[in-house]
């Protein structure tokens, strides 16, 4: 199988058109590029109700470049001329095609990601990777995230993981529940940083998995317990609640997460917008 790349640029104002136009010639995927690209988030902090979601992107220029992938075309040359002449009535000056060079995306993946603080006195080690040395005062989880969420490198797991860490020796053998648990990456660091017991619930299978093989890879199984589903499976109390989700979730399910507390616990929310 051979994909090739096809890239052009359009005004903002009509790319829908232009997608169209590429949809039609056969394209499996089309992504839009802006330079520059943010986020409005408003002026002062964000208010939300139930129904906030995150406000669209803001492209900053009046340009925004299409790039539409193709399978195995017959003739790429005449399938550029042909996306040429369709676009350039929508302002496309001119349509690039070449062919996307294979790579083995897991072995690429793997290679970027090594050994890390997670926080003060914890380290998270690819499964494949030598460890580290570490000082007396230190730990480490062996990690493999399979297709779930969470490998340490985002900034919202190391910022949880962290307040856990500084709060943890105030409540010796503290129950952890993780809501959305992913690779269990929360649950377990707090399990390895002196929890007792953990709990972690996500409605994805594929994390369901990853969480109970890095749970058994850590000699932590029997102290960890991953259900499938939502907040909702998980009934009862704990003394430290996670959830590093979406933010429009949390808002969601924040009445819930509160009364999954124990009375004096703590709940430590972050996520991306």
């Amino acid at each position: 199988m051979t994909w090739f790349e096809l890239r052009t640029t359009v005004e903002e104002a009509r790319k829908d058109e232009a997608s169209a136009h590429l949809w039609a010639l056969g394209a499996a995927g089309v992504q839009e590029e802006h330079a520059g690209l943010h986020f409005e988030d408003g002026e002062g902090p964000v208010v939300a109700g139930g129904d906030w979601m995150p406000p669209d992107p803001v492209n900053p220029g009046d340009t925004v470049e299409l790039v539409a992938w193709f399978e195995d075309p017959e003739d790429p040359e005449a399938l550029r001329a042909h996306a040429e002449a369709e676009l350039r009535d929508l302002g496309a000056e001119s349509v690039a095609i070449a062919p996307v060079v294979e790579q083995d995306w897991s072995a690429t993946w793997k290679a970027g990601w090594t050994a890390q603080r997670l926080s003060e006195r914890l380290w998270i080690v690819p499964s494949w990777e030598e460890p580290p040395t570490l000082a007396p005062d230190e730990a480490m989880l062996r990690l493999d995230p399979g297709q779930a969420f969470g490998t340490g490198t985002h900034s919202t797991t190391r910022g949880c993981t962290l307040l856990a860490e500084r709060w943890l020796p105030s409540r010796p053998g503290a129950r952890v529940l993780d809501v959305g648990t992913g690779t269990g990456i929360l649950a377990l660091a707090a399990l390895r940083l002196g929890a007792s017991t953990a709990v972690g619930v996500d409605p994805e299978p594929a994390a369901v998995e990853a969480a109970n093989a890095n749970a058994v890879a850590n000699d932590l199984a029997a102290a960890f317990e991953v259900r499938p589903g939502t907040i909702e499976a998980a009934e009862g109390t704990w003394d430290l609640v996670f959830a590093n989700i979406l933010a429009p979730i949390l808002i969601d399910v924040a009445a819930q997460l509160v009364a999954r507390l124990e009375p004096g616990g703590t709940l430590v929310v972050s996520g991306i917008l």
